[in-house]
């Protein structure tokens, strides 16, 4: 039986999908095993739609919680994605690639709250 909270993390999704901005969480999943001379083998992105907004930390906020000041604050609606953000996630969002420094998520489960900071697309991002 679904608890409230995921009834409310659903309709909180279903309410504010349409006004945030379309996002893909990318996380990289390291190869199993070794290749015929003993390397490990090459891993793969696998990606994740999401929607979010990209905000900057206030200045006071910023100061007082010490966030340097290249990162920004990323909202996802955990409704929207498919798995549980995690640290070293990368996400794109608003044409720019940003990459997971904290992740926390409220009470309801509804939002993920990332600390980000702005990264160049991986180079192994297909």
């Amino acid at each position: 039986m679904a608890s409230p909270l995921d009834k409310m993390k659903a309709q909180i999704a279903k309410g504010m999908g349409k006004m945030l901005f379309p996002a893909t969480v990318w996380r990289y999943v390291p190869g199993e095993g070794v290749d015929e001379w003993g390397d490990a083998n090459k891993g793969s992105w696998v990606s994740y739609p999401a929607k979010g907004i990209v905000e900057e930390y206030d200045d006071a906020y910023r100061a007082t919680a010490m966030i340097p000041a290249t990162d920004v604050k990323i909202l996802l609606l955990a409704g929207t994605v498919a798995v549980d953000v995690r640290k070293d996630d990368v996400i794109f969002i608003r044409e720019a690639f940003w990459q997971a420094r904290a992740v926390k998520t409220d009470p309801a489960s509804a939002t993920w709250g990332i600390q980000a900071y702005g990264i160049s697309r991986p180079e192994d991002l297909p």
